[in-house]
């Protein structure tokens, strides 16, 4: 399957600046006269613009857990590095809604929508001096009557 470059350049990765180098270089060299034309393919995608050449340690390679065998440390910077897999994912919480907008004792979160019945609220923290804590439910900018009080489900233990 052939694949065009439509108008971007391209960042390609080695770790051998040798090859870099001939890649880059527009003039005869005799140690190289028996690679293949196809191989020059390179050259032209650099001089038409579409690929850029850049030089990356080889302990910043990527690749090498695909084409040799390599530490247990290399295999996980790897991995990581491909988001094959991540340290510490993010638990999904739901569709963001918002902030909360501070009216009155400090309170403080996030809300997202878990599904249609549930909200869930990150970091929720207010600063306690309240008799009750309750929320409004509406669509108005400021707090008023006209929402719907949401209390506490009835097995709700505080804990």
């Amino acid at each position: 399957m052939t694949r065009r470059l439509s108008g971007k350049s391209f960042t390609i990765y080695c770790d051998n600046q040798s090859a870099i180098a001939l890649a880059c270089s527009n003039t005869y060299n005799a140690r190289t006269k028996h690679i293949d034309v196809k191989h020059h393919f390179i050259k032209e995608l650099l001089n038409d613009g579409k690929i850029n050449l850049e030089y990356i340690s080889s302990d910043k390679m990527i690749a090498d857990y695909l084409t040799k065998a390599v530490s247990t440390n290399k295999q996980i910077f790897c991995t990581e590095a491909v988001a094959l897999c991540r340290k510490h994912p993010e638990p999904y919480y739901g569709t963001r809604i918002g902030r909360f907008d501070t009216y009155a004792h400090n309170v403080k979160g996030t809300v997202y929508a878990v599904d249609d019945s549930t909200l869930f609220i990150k970091k929720f923290s207010y600063d306690g001096k309240a008799d009750d804590a309750f929320f409004w439910i509406g669509n108005s900018p400021r707090p008023n009557p006209h929402g719907n009080i949401v209390s506490y489900p009835e097995d709700y233990r505080g804990e």
